[in-house]
């Protein structure tokens, strides 16, 4: 699997899952996703849109503000996508 399509399953997956939270259980999410035809140009600037609101106003703004080194929460919340997003490992 390319690096590309592992990211796009990646984003996708992290989408899915949060909006299963919000209360969207079915695969529409995920069969509109499929839809898109975005060209690499349009599919790079969506993600480095992406990689930037979650680094800038989230991940990167906690550490700033708090000065903390890490980020600690329950398996449960949304980490998981906060970190898909922004391009952070998570452990």
């Amino acid at each position: 699997m390319s690096s590309c399509l592992q990211v796009r399953v990646a984003l996708v997956s992290a989408m899915y899952r949060t909006l299963t939270r919000l209360g969207h259980n079915d695969q529409s999410v995920l069969e509109n996703a499929c839809k898109l035809n975005l060209t690499t140009e349009e599919y790079d600037e969506n993600l480095a849109k992406l990689r930037e609101i979650f680094r800038t106003q989230g991940v990167d703004k906690i550490l700033s503000e708090y000065d903390a080194d890490i980020i600690l929460s329950p398996a449960e919340s949304f980490i998981h996508e906060v970190a898909s997003g922004s391009g952070y490992p998570i452990i």
